[in-house]
């Protein structure tokens, strides 16, 4: 299974995509970070309002917040890395060769869930870090204590978390489809499809969209980044327990369609 992982990023990173993804992410970061300290210079609101807007300037510490605040944006990016992965193994024939010497479907299948999902957060990790120092340019380092370090450990492992429930969706999808077209426009209308029911419902039932929201990976990834310490020990396991059913679920039944599936 480790030498299959090997090749796997060994193909990927010997490729363009992964420097594109990176740009695309350190340029995002950078409009990001420059836009809220433009919008924060110009506008008058207190921290109450808004805790960002309310800031007198974006600094490292501050900008630590801000990028778990838009992590679940990031994601669509590189999921569709994830997706373009699996499915160049099938266009390829790397699975079907794979399959022909012996090795067990299950440790296929696992092994291209566990790489996508150690680029997706080590890609989280590189927007972090890209924001935290496009902070550091604008406003200094800021005030980094103890505190702040652990609670951003805290919350990057959650989003952590869910981020790999995304890759189990995406990697159900891609082996299930095989074929990469298919499998990133399906993932995209399903992981866009609660986000923005839980939308419109908060518009006229807000009760049921908050329901909702505790269960769709997405909206969990934002209460979590923003109102992680508030939330009760319920809600807290909860969720993680949300998260661990989006990465369980759809790997075991991708598992149990893959090994009844005919590759050609």
């Amino acid at each position: 299974m480790l030498r299959i992982m090997q090749a796997d990023l060994y193909r990927f990173f010997q490729g363009k995509l992964p420097y594109v993804t990176a740009a695309v992410i350190t340029l995002f970061s950078a409009m990001m970070v420059f836009v809220f300290q433009t919008a924060i210079s110009t506008v008058n609101v207190s921290t109450e309002e808004d805790p960002i807007l309310g800031m007198e300037v974006i600094n490292g510490a501050e900008a630590v917040s801000m990028a778990f605040g838009a992590m679940n944006l990031i994601m669509w990016v590189v999921l569709a890395v994830g997706a373009i992965i699996s499915m160049a193994l099938f266009d390829s024939g790397t699975i079907k060769n794979e399959i022909a010497t012996g090795m067990g479907r299950i440790q296929l299948y696992l092994s291209r869930l566990a790489v996508t999902s150690g680029l997706t957060v080590l890609f989280m990790a590189f927007f972090l870090a890209v924001v935290v120092v496009f902070g550091i340019i604008v406003g200094g380092l800021g005030d980094w204590t103890g505190d702040l370090v652990l609670d951003a450990l805290q919350v990057f492992a959650t989003q952590a978390l869910f981020a790999v429930g995304f890759c189990s969706i995406c990697t159900f999808l891609a082996f299930t489809l095989r074929r990469e077209g298919a499998a990133i426009w399906v993932y995209i209308g399903v992981s866009f499809a609660p986000v923005i029911l839980v939308s419109l419902l908060s518009l006229a039932w807000p009760d049921i969209a908050g329901f909702i929201a505790h269960y769709e990976l997405a909206s969990l990834m934002d209460l979590f980044a923003e109102h992680g310490a508030l939330l009760t020990s319920f809600e807290f396991v909860r969720g993680l327990l949300v998260g661990l059913a989006y990465i369980a679920v759809p790997a075991v039944a991708g598992i149990l369609l893959f090994k009844r599936a005919d590759i050609k």
